[in-house]
């Protein structure tokens, strides 16, 4: 499609269970904002994501959603820093009850 879009694959070996994820990312020159869709291993559901880049360059995407567990609703931001041309920090955290955490970190680099 031109390089319009950048497809992400990963996989990891965290201590519960293997995971995979596809995540597709575009620039909307419509709304003049990021658009993301990923797809895991977790779940059959897709979780849509729109953002926009901060002041310090970082791709920032949010999306919110209802704890199924809790009932609670739940909303979820991704930030990326790039370090390097081919490599990245993605941290990601949620929000419950007014309370930010940090839920997971992850240091990726492009193969191939």
């Amino acid at each position: 499609m031109g390089g319009r879009f950048l497809v992400e694959k990963m996989a990891s070996l965290p201590p519960a269970r293997p995971f995979e994820s596809v995540r597709v990312v575009g620039y909307d020159n419509l709304t003049r904002r990021y658009e993301a869709a990923t797809y895991d291993s977790f779940g059959t559901n897709i979780i849509r994501q729109v953002g926009e880049t901060n002041a310090t360059g970082d791709l920032v995407l949010s999306n919110s959603y209802t704890d199924l567990g809790t009932g609670a609703p739940v909303t979820r931001r991704v930030v990326r820093k790039l370090i390097a041309e081919n490599e990245w920090i993605e941290t990601v955290f949620e929000t419950r009850g007014g309370s930010e955490r940090r839920v997971r970190e992850i240091h990726a680099r492009r193969r191939g």
